[in-house]
């Protein structure tokens, strides 16, 4: 494809960030009435029983809330605080993505286009056109390789290692009720990992002793973090200095404010013991009035995402994570063999071959130039992202010496999904912004995206159901006959395939790095799927709960327990797009509740995999008898 000459950005002035201001009695003001208003917001939601979702706001909130706190325009005078204001503390600048910018002239006439809630896109560029290869996504399962990775799967999963393994060689490791074992199989490398007091079932993975003993150690070489107090206080002397303007919806306020806080511990570790000799009852009425809100707003500590970097660095320098590496095959299960985490290396080109890895790739470049990205939210993300395009500047569209073509770094939300908030999927399922409203002027790039489905997007489609099946075909059931009740929708645009996909929902991130989190939304006990691609070094996964760093290169397949299992990546160099399949547990919900009233029957929700316990009974006989049961149907899948 040619595409024309790379476009450079020739602005000289490249806004790094926004320095918070002074406060004044204006914004002292509005910072209270925003503060009071969303302490409300927050009260209101602790009465309902409804907390399974943590990310909730109001499609009434005013646009105003969400913008920035803007720089006083040249002549504008700030009032000044009254003398019982204690001495301001020095904040570092807020380097944040809504700052003031915009495409130069020159740019502009090359087809650049962006919005206040994207990055630079070509969208009426009709010579950035991906390449349809649908037909050359379909996996060749009489190959006999393929056929014997599914089975070699299978196998792992059902049979002892020492009875599979070449040569009957196996390397054995037991630590804390954690099984690790080094095996070959076909000459494809295995490490099989048994948590013994694992449930997937009751997704107990903050109990396991793997993980208290990895966190005794960690606590020996990393400091506490800041503590609530700390917390509250720089909150509060955010809000006031900007006016509750820090970029959010009202309902977000306290949490994004205590975000910023924990940023500028971060960004300035000097700056906690200076708050700490402010805690004391101060003589301004109004800073005491914040901070009697802030108590109940953000009553107790929660996980510091910044510290937990710390502590998550500290813990490959000191090794104390179990490192995989270049191994063909890893499968990590609980004590009755049900998947918590499985990854196969070279996925794509081993299902589907090289070719379609490298052409998948140059898919995802084309689209994410022709598309313009909508940048992550920080309410939802933190503010990690911003850090992120300060260590890799080559992201960032608005430095003038990057190629706007190349400087993106977002993520894309395709298919469907529910609104904000809406747990239970009661108000139904609807397609995404990227998959709807934000194409909908372009018919080129709605073009493009169709093809970007069923071509490259298809191809991961196959792949993942190709192993799914084998890792827990119950379970696959069960997401496909969510998919078909949303395909009856007709206008949710997530099919990847001419059959069914079993993924509702996919993000596709760009050049993106992820903290540690878990994915609140997914399907209760179910997987996320992942599939990772590009030219990149570094980006180990780091699953904190099960003490594991793992590598993870181009073309990879990961099926892990994304709503129950702590997970991060470590920094890593290149170019690198990861796509993100699952089906949320609202839109799971709203599918299961249509189907019971059109049959008219009731049906319960089943929350994942439930399997016999080994201590079901008086005798293992019952155990052995569920073991056979699952070995033969397993046996049939193939």
């Amino acid at each position: 494809m040619e595409q024309s000459e790379p476009t450079k950005n020739s602005q000289t002035a490249y806004p790094m960030g926004t320095p918070y201001q002074e406060r004044n009695e204006e914004k002292d003001k509005k910072a209270l009435e925003k503060a009071k208003k969303s302490l409300r917001k927050i009260e209101g939601r602790r009465k309902t029983k409804d907390q399974e979702r943590d990310e909730v706001y109001d499609d009434d909130d005013d646009d105003e809330d969400i913008e920035m706190h803007d720089l006083p325009e040249d002549g504008e005078i700030i009032t000044s605080m009254q003398s019982t204001s204690a001495p301001s503390i020095k904040l570092q600048m807020r380097y944040d993505e809504k700052a003031k910018w915009e495409l130069d002239e020159e740019a502009g006439k090359a087809g650049a286009i962006r919005w206040a809630w994207s990055g630079v896109g070509f969208p009426g560029d009709e010579s950035i056109c991906i390449e349809n290869f649908e037909s050359q996504t379909r996996i060749d399962n009489e190959d006999f390789l393929v056929k014997q990775l599914g089975q070699d799967i299978l196998d792992i999963k059902n049979i002892p290692a020492e009875k599979i393994a070449d040569g009957q060689l196996v390397k054995t490791q037991i630590d804390n009720e954690r099984k690790i074992e080094q095996f070959a199989l076909h000459k494809k490398s295995v490490v099989k990992i048994t948590f013994q007091d694992a449930s997937v079932s009751s997704a107990n993975y903050g109990k396991l002793r793997t993980w208290k003993k990895f966190e005794q150690k960690v606590n020996e070489g990393v400091p506490p973090p800041p503590s609530v107090a700390v917390e509250q206080y720089l909150a509060c002397e955010i809000l006031l200095r900007t006016g509750g303007s820090i970029g959010c919806r009202t309902n977000y306020l306290w949490r994004h404010a205590r975000s910023l806080a924990q940023q500028q511990i971060h960004l300035d570790p000097t700056l906690l013991e200076e708050v700490e000799k402010r805690l004391n009852p101060r003589k301004d009425e109004t800073f005491q009035e914040m901070l009697d809100i802030a108590k109940k707003a953000i009553p107790r500590a929660v996980s510091n995402p910044y510290h937990q970097a710390k502590r998550n660095q500290y813990a490959p320098e000191h090794k104390l994570f179990y490192h995989v590496r270049e191994v063909d095959i890893l499968m990590v299960i609980d004590e009755d063999r049900n998947v918590i985490y499985f990854q196969l290396w070279s996925a794509l080109s081993r299902l589907l071959g090289m070719q379609v890895e490298e052409k998948t790739v140059d898919s995802f470049e084309k689209y994410s130039t022709l598309a313009p990205g909508p940048l992550p939210d920080a309410t939802r993300h933190g503010l990690h992202w911003t850090d992120w395009l300060k260590e890799h500047p080559e992201f960032d569209f608005r430095n003038p010496a990057n190629d706007l073509r190349q400087a993106k770094s977002y993520v894309y939300h395709l298919g469907g999904h529910c609104a904000t908030g809406d747990s239970q999927g009661k108000k139904g399922v609807h397609s995404t912004a990227d998959s709807s409203s934000r194409v909908a002027d372009w018919a080129h790039v709605q073009r493009q995206e169709e093809i970007l489905r069923h071509s490259a997007l298809g191809g991961i489609t196959e792949s993942l159901r190709f192993l799914f099946k084998r890792l827990d075909p119950e379970l696959m059931e069960q997401y496909e006959e969510v998919a078909r009740e949303v395909a009856k929708l007709e206008n949710i645009p997530f099919q990847t395939r001419r059959d069914i996909d079993p993924f509702v929902t996919k993000a596709i991130l760009v050049n993106l790095h992820t903290t540690e989190h878990k994915d609140t939304s997914d399907w209760n006990r179910g997987f996320a799927a992942l599939v990772l691609v590009g030219n990149f070094e570094g980006g180990d996964l780091i699953i904190r709960q099960l003490g594991l760093r793992i590598e993870v290169p181009s073309g990879c397949i990961q099926f892990m327990r994304g709503k129950d299992l702590f997970h991060s990546i470590d920094k890593w160099t290149g170019r690198r797009f990861v796509v993100v399949n699952v089906t949320h547990q609202a839109v799971r919900m709203h599918a299961e509740n249509k189907k019971k009233a059109r049959l008219g029957i009731s049906q319960p929700s089943n929350d994942g995999p439930k399997r016999a316990r080994k201590d079901s009974g008086d005798d293992d006989s019952g155990e052995k008898g569920n073991k056979k049961q699952r070995a033969k149907k397993a046996s049939k899948i193939l």
